[in-house]
């Protein structure tokens, strides 16, 4: 079971969470977890893996128990038991999202248009000072001047 444990350290690395956050997502404890890492108990306990897998839907039970297959399933086994009204909901609010953000994207073109024709002809126009600020601290990130950046 000791490579089990090794590959609950490959899914920590993966989720790029420390190992307090990964056992706070995965609603183990953290104490007991950090005793199986460092071989103080036995490191059979079904439970921490159970956590694992029910918070890490797109792991492999195969892959973590036995070692073998990928670590990540097939997008069509993290879906197969999923009602088809479920996914059809799914790509309704992923659509829904997709027009808002064009429209949010269409909006903020505009302004850059809008601000980048100010800088130009050197006029600020705006009655709001806050598209001068983004547009100056704009130029200043392109050309790496701004403190904490640098020259490439």
């Amino acid at each position: 079971m000791k490579e089990t444990l090794n590959r609950v350290d490959e899914i920590l690395k993966w989720s790029g969470l420390s190992s307090m956050a990964f056992c706070k997502k995965i609603e183990f404890s953290y104490s007991a977890f950090r005793n199986y890492s460092k071989g103080r108990r036995p490191d059979n306990n079904l439970e921490l893996y159970e956590c694992v897998l029910r918070t890490y839907v797109d792991i492999s039970a195969e892959w973590l128990m036995r070692g073998e297959g990928p670590m990540l399933k097939s997008e069509m086994e993290i879906y197969k038991n999923t009602p088809t009204s479920e996914l059809i909901g799914k790509i309704e609010r992923l659509q829904d999202k997709i027009v808002e953000l064009s429209r949010e994207n269409g909006k903020l073109q505009g302004k850059l248009e809008a601000v980048t024709e100010q800088s130009v002809s050197g006029k600020n126009t705006f009655p709001s000072s806050s598209l001068s600020i983004a547009a100056e601290d704009s130029a200043e990130y392109k050309t790496g001047e701004k403190e904490g950046c640098s020259k490439m």
